[in-house]
């Protein structure tokens, strides 16, 4: 089945969404009520009929046998989620080819959840990994934060099982355009769920054997959302949490060169960050303001 979740969208999307229920026996839509990214993904679930679910972003693209081969993935490794790469594009939609393979490796115990926070293939988004559907609960849906909700819930979800497949192929294509939600002007919010979610995800991970994979990345993310402050042409909103950043910077400082999961490059970029703010605020400015 595919479920259309209209949260409450302005653009036409509902009127598609009807039509399409119309047209194909599939197809189901889901009234919301405009509750946001995860709030609408929970409509969605509770709507699912089905044993296992696969989240889409409204903007993007699916490779045609997304949906088998990660359901093949759970069927061949008897693990309850799995997960394949994806691709980014720009406005039009990238040639599909015919997955031929690999078959799924098997990421068991801690893994998943490493992977998670350090492997880029994996990502932080729900759109290319597909779940039991008696593991996803209300709770970690709807976890009170905007902002890498989509990290947080898997962080939760990834805890709850032995294991995750994943398939080393693009199975899923993310669009990227100035109009998203992650591209916005920064607000505090922003740079307030992110910490938040970093800071509970190194809390949970204490006395674990992930405890030193999420402290590197809390101080990660600690990192990025100070250059995204020092990007900023009118810096001024957030003089007093750069303040802060800057003195967590310098404060972890030691514990982390230590780290093992905390890259070379990572602990430049802390050297530079807390130490001369002023320079590398420049180059924050010039060098990665568009990233």
């Amino acid at each position: 089945e595919i479920l259309l979740v209209d949260d409450h969208s302005t653009d036409g999307s509902s009127e598609i969404c009807q039509r399409w229920a119309e047209e194909h026996s599939l197809v189901r839509r889901v009234p919301g009520t405009n509750r946001g990214a995860n709030g609408g993904r929970w409509l969605g679930i509770q709507a699912a009929a089905g044993d296992f679910v696969l989240c889409s972003d409204a903007d993007d693209l699916a490779h045609p046998q997304l949906v088998e081969m990660l359901y093949r993935a759970v069927c061949t490794t008897g693990l309850p989620c799995a997960c394949c790469r994806y691709d980014t594009f720009t406005g039009t939609a990238l040639p599909d080819p015919e997955y031929t393979g690999p078959a799924a490796e098997a990421w068991r115990d801690t893994q998943p959840r490493h992977a998670l926070l350090h492997d880029k293939r994996v990502d932080w988004g729900l759109w290319n990994k597909l779940y039991l559907r008696d593991l996803l609960t209300q709770d970690a849906f709807e976890t009170g934060v905007t902002y890498n909700e989509d990290l947080l819930t898997n962080w939760i979800l990834l805890g709850r099982v032995p294991g995750m497949a994943f398939v080393d192929f693009a199975g899923y294509h993310y669009r990227q355009h100035s109009a998203s939600i992650s591209r916005r002007a920064l607000s505090q919010k922003q740079l307030d769920d992110q910490m938040a979610v970093a800071c509970r995800i190194e809390s949970e991970a204490a006395a674990t054997p992930l405890e030193k994979s999420a402290g590197a990345f809390r101080y990660e993310k600690l990192l990025y959302l100070y250059s995204l402050i020092l990007r900023q042409r009118d810096r001024s909103p957030f003089a007093e949490t750069a303040r802060t950043y800057r003195e967590r910077i310098r404060r972890d400082f030691s514990a982390m060169r230590s780290n093992p999961f905390l890259s070379s490059s990572m602990k430049a970029a802390a050297l530079a960050s807390g130490w001369f703010s002023g320079p590398y605020g420049f180059f924050c400015r010039h060098f990665l303001e568009k990233r």
